[in-house]
């Protein structure tokens, strides 16, 4: 595509102007203004709302033709950086990872139907996400796991669980790339583009 975004590279840009945020809000407007800055030909816009027919709904953002869906679950932490300070929330990692999913399904059927580039990206500081589980046992979220080194592909799904499954239409390998580290806080990022 003409007008593909290098996001790895803005990622890195990012890291060293915001090594956190307040919120996912937070990161999906940094994100967007890191992109307008290098990208300034692009349209730029924040909840764009798409209809499929069957299904409607909102995508975070668009970069010309690159859809973008953002994820930003955090353990809790109070964190220090140029006079300003964070006060980090827990999440709960099974929806997190869920919803992570969801959103690769959703680009994946945008792309389907519209001539667009996804990027489903997740920031976090919760080892959790990125690490092997400790039980050595296969867990309630196995199939929605995304540690480093993961491939995640076909139907997705919850053992005794009322969550709709997801399918997945590619095979996506869970890549994660160091962000920033705070306080001895360290932030991971990763990308699936769809």
């Amino acid at each position: 595509m003409k007008d593909e975004i290098q996001i790895h590279n803005i990622m890195t840009s990012l890291a060293r102007k915001r090594p956190c945020y307040n919120s996912e809000d937070d990161l999906k407007h940094a994100l967007a203004w890191e992109i307008h800055g290098v990208y300034d030909n692009l349209p730029i816009r924040l909840e764009v709302p798409f209809d499929l027919g069957d299904k409607r709904g909102y995508v975070d953002e668009t970069a010309g033709r690159t859809y973008i869906e953002v994820k930003y679950p955090t353990m809790t932490s109070v964190l220090n950086h140029r006079d300003e300070t964070y006060h980090l929330r827990d999440c709960s990692a099974n929806p997190m990872r869920y919803q992570f999913w969801k959103d690769v399904e959703r680009l994946e059927r945008l792309k389907e139907h519209m001539n667009i580039r996804g990027l489903a990206i997740m920031l976090t500081n919760y080892h959790r996400f990125w690490r092997p589980s400790r039980w050595g046992k296969p867990t309630t979220d196995e199939e929605f796991r995304m540690e480093d080194g993961l491939i995640r592909q076909g139907t997705l799904q919850y053992r005794n669980s009322s969550y709709e499954p997801i399918h997945l239409r590619g095979v996506y390998e869970c890549k994660w790339h160091p962000y920033s580290s705070i306080g001895g806080v360290e932030f991971r990022y990763l990308v699936v583009e769809v």
